[in-house]
């Protein structure tokens, strides 16, 4: 019977390899790691006060870059590739599927702002961290929310700015000085951008943790469902399958 059905951690920890090793394929890791290392780099090179204020810009660019573009790629290459078609014929449950892929992305998005922070100074390192780790996580399942059941990207790219803009929009207002009112906290990013400026608000964190939940939710129902067949005959006819599938 174990063998028939293999404990939830023996699952999640095949789940991760297979995600590590299509990360390390598709050169989720190696583009990382450049870019951390090239952000670093323009910090070292800059007055430590200058530092303090780039940094949250910069952690900011890297974790939505990690949620709102590589998830996305790499769901929709999946489906092209027939994977997901593949996963569904296992005991994986999406809900473990989706946990792995976002606990994955937010450790690469943890090593990456450590990097960062510690270029800009170390303030306060805790609290910055922890704000990584939330928006990675919040912009890792808005983006599966987002991709829906689509088969190519563009359904994303459409809606992509409508779902970007309220979020990230209000967070940069009162970054850049333009605005300070409590409105701005009606998106959850605002409170987050404070946290990697190392401002610790208790209400704030848990603003974001009740948007975590409320997507996790929407993006566990998305993943759950297939592809809608004529998408998925169309994906096939565009991009053939490998002579070897498995």
């Amino acid at each position: 019977a174990r063998a028939v059905a293999p404990s939830t951690g023996r699952r999640l920890a095949a789940l991760a390899r297979t995600d590590i090793r299509l990360f390390g394929r598709l050169g989720v890791f190696a583009a990382t790691g450049v870019v951390t290392a090239l952000w670093v780099a323009i910090l070292l090179l800059v007055p430590l006060a200058t530092r303090r204020t780039l940094a949250p810009f910069v952690l900011l660019t890297d974790i939505t870059a990690l949620g709102f573009l590589f998830v996305p790629a790499l769901l929709v290459l999946e489906r092209a590739d027939g994977v997901d078609a593949a996963l569904r014929m296992t005991r994986a449950r999406p809900s473990e599927r989706l946990g792995v892929r976002i606990g994955l992305l937010t450790i690469l998005s943890l090593a990456a702002g450590c990097a960062v922070a510690l270029a800009a100074g170390g303030n306060r390192l805790g609290v910055v961290l922890l704000g990584v780790a939330a928006i990675s996580v919040l912009t890792g399942v808005i983006a599966v929310a987002a991709v829906g059941t689509a088969a190519t990207l563009t359904p994303f790219l459409l809606r992509g700015p409508f779902v970007a803009g309220p979020l990230l929009g209000p967070a940069l207002v009162p970054v850049v000085g333009l605005a300070h009112t409590p409105l701005l906290y009606a998106s959850p990013v605002t409170s987050g951008v404070d946290m990697l400026r190392g401002r610790m608000t208790w209400a704030g964190l848990a603003w974001q943790l009740a948007w975590i939940a409320g997507a996790v939710a929407v993006a566990t129902r998305a993943v759950r469902r297939p592809v809608p067949a004529a998408a998925a005959a169309d994906v096939r006819r565009a991009r053939p399958w490998p002579a070897h599938p498995g």
